[in-house]
């Protein structure tokens, strides 16, 4: 039995509260409320889709397109106890390659890795601008553009990325980028459904060459149900990743059907004996193994909310967890902290490919 704590940041009543539960309890049981800071000075807080953490700062990528404010990455002082406050201290507003914010509707932004002086953010895609993976400064400057497979770009032919189905988790470990699509490119079946998972695309990315140097296909599970027609939604992917290891990693996937509403799930997953597909435009009819998984956690066995959890990060021995809300009324931003699981624990123990701060 570990502890776990629960920070609500319902950020449009402009406070942030804490909350505090146990895992194995069967109840949900409040112990601390904390009003924080009036951020009323900033812009819409909201859509929180990665988060990371360095040093004693924590940043939250906001994935508005830039019809509430500018295309944003919110700035947090990192509590030294998770009983602290957390205070946000700023953004930092990304710029296009002209120097200038990125113009309403060009970019989704999804995916986020902080390094020691840049800053590596992934864009979907929309239909007034391709999908890109690209590196700034701390001030938001473009400093460079990572290349991949002419494959992943979207075209009238129905053939590369789906729309909001892109480059959602994104992680680096010794030199490496690795980024998971959401779910299945256009042309790699099978497509989700009851039956079958959803074949996403695992981009492994030279960091200093900024060239592609393998890829890897991650099975998501079936949808729980299949809705059909305009008023009902059932999606399934991969919302967000962390490299343990070379080869291993942590994966959540988000699940949300209009009948059974969000699930959340992370897995275990592992590149050993998988096909490298570094070049194959479809899958469709190819024989690949994907990468192998197990259950780790099934978020809804927990006794915490039900909602869109998008980002993690591990510190201090920690899993942190983060929602995006949508900018909805009907959701919140969360950040979720439990133990990590000891089988996470031993293999990171036995790795020093990776530290975790």
């Amino acid at each position: 039995m570990g502890v776990l704590q629960i920070l609500y940041l319902p950020f449009k009543r402009a406070s942030i509260l804490i909350y505090l539960a146990l895992i194995g309890c069967n109840q949900y049981k409040s112990q601390k409320v904390i009003t924080i800071l009036n951020i009323s000075q900033l812009p819409h807080l909201g859509g929180l889709s990665a988060v990371e953490v360095k040093g004693d700062m924590i940043y939250a990528l906001s994935d508005d397109r830039g019809s509430k404010g500018p295309v944003r990455i919110y700035k947090f002082l990192r509590p030294k106890t998770f009983s602290d406050s957390i205070s946000p201290i700023g953004i930092i507003v990304l710029k296009d390659k002209d120097g200038k914010p990125f113009t309403k509707g060009r970019v989704d932004p999804e995916g986020l890795v902080i390094f020691e002086e840049s800053i590596v953010v992934t864009s979907e895609g929309t239909k007034f601008g391709k999908p890109w993976i690209r590196e700034f400064d701390f001030e938001g400057n473009f400093i460079r553009e990572f290349s991949y497979p002419s494959y992943y770009l979207p075209s009238k032919q129905k053939k590369g990325i789906r729309p909001n189905m892109g480059w959602e988790a994104v992680d680096y470990i010794n030199n490496t980028l690795i980024l998971f699509t959401e779910g299945n490119l256009y042309q790699d079946k099978p497509d989700l459904s009851t039956l079958n998972g959803s074949p996403s695309r695992v981009l492994f990315i030279d960091y200093k060459s900024g060239i592609p140097v393998k890829e890897h296909i991650y099975l998501t599970e079936p949808i729980s149900i299949q809705h059909f027609g305009k008023n009902f939604v059932s999606v399934r992917g991969v919302t967000s990743a962390i490299a343990l290891t070379e080869t291993h990693f942590l994966v959540l996937e988000r699940e949300f059907t209009t009948r059974y509403g969000f699930k959340n799930s992370i897995f275990l997953a592992y590149t050993n004996n998988a096909t490298d597909v570094l070049g194959l435009e479809s899958i469709e009819s190819e024989k690949v193994t994907p990468m192998k998984k197990k259950l780790l956690v099934d978020l809804n066995s927990l006794p915490i909310p039900r909602d869109n959890y998008e980002g993690m990060f591990i510190s201090d021995k920690y899993l942190y967890l983060i929602t995006d809300d949508n900018f909805s009324p009907l959701q919140q931003n969360l950040l979720v902290r439990l133990k990590l699981p000891k089988e996470v624990r031993k293999i990171i123990a036995k790795s020093d490919s990776r530290e975790f701060r």
